[in-house]
């Protein structure tokens, strides 16, 4: 199983969004595909229409908790991909899960489905906590969303060190696919001017690339979340044809 995880501590820069349009790709290429909502926001877990406190589902907690096994909080979507949903509850996890081998928990808890599956794509929360670390040594990929703007490219520095210092203490194999770029405007200069920014800082920093693919700025985004769908489903739009071709991307690089 390949371990795909989308992650930067800044919000609003498309991490849930690029994480449900990666996994129905993987889906709709006959790929068994597993993914993990690591946001206590649960934003991903809201997409796929999942209430897992009204239903009763076991949630990332508890499995973080050794309550259930990861296999056990599954839960079937629509659109062909498994998910682990999460909760508000997992928002304690710097406090609930301090201790020995507690950054080593969804690497472990992944082991158990390893063989159940082709590729994992998670969303990790807009912090660098120990949920993040858990994601970033239990990956094997990681994908940096950011929107071309300053402020955005500001955070990178800070993530940068938490990757290189997890690769080098706990999982010296993890390579960064590169930044991608969302939200895209071509007819600004704002969005123009903030790529040379960040293909230096992807140079730098982090030893990666931009994604030649961008995610242009649309409303389709909005209106699929506020139906509790991706952008996949239904009449083709420009934004399905961008994550079309980051898609192509990323399996070459995998």
């Amino acid at each position: 199983m390949i371990t795909i995880a989308l992650i930067n501590q800044k919000g609003g820069v498309g991490k849930t969004t690029s994480a449900v349009e990666i996994a129905s790709r993987f889906a709709k290429a006959g790929k068994k595909t597993l993914s993990i909502d690591a946001d206590p926001q649960a934003n991903m877990t809201y997409i796929y229409g999942i209430n897992p406190d009204k239903e009763g589902q076991h949630t990332l907690k508890d499995v973080f908790s050794r309550t259930v096994s990861l296999e056990d909080a599954v839960i079937k979507t629509a659109e062909g991909v498994d998910l682990v949903p999460n909760n508000i509850l997992m928002s304690n996890a710097d406090r609930m899960f301090i201790g020995v081998n507690s950054m080593q928990l969804l690497k472990n808890a992944l082991k158990d489905v390893s063989s159940l599956y082709d590729i994992c794509i998670i969303d990790s929360p807009p912090t660098l906590g120990i949920i993040n670390w858990n994601v970033l040594i239990a990956s094997d990929y990681v994908i940096v969303p950011v929107n071309a703007n300053a402020l955005s490219i500001q955070g990178l520095r800070a993530l940068s060190e938490t990757i290189n210092e997890v690769k080098e203490s706990a999982n010296p194999e993890l390579k960064i696919l590169g930044l991608l770029v969302t939200r895209y405007n071509p007819r600004t200069r704002l969005s123009k001017e903030a790529i040379p920014d960040l293909e230096m800082i992807s140079s730098k920093f982090l030893n990666t690339k931009v994604f030649e693919s961008k995610i242009r700025q649309s409303v389709a985004i909005e209106d699929a979340q506020a139906n509790r769908n991706s952008t996949v489903k239904g009449k083709k739009s420009p934004i399905s044809k961008d994550y079309d071709a980051l898609f192509e991307e990323i399996l070459k690089e995998i």
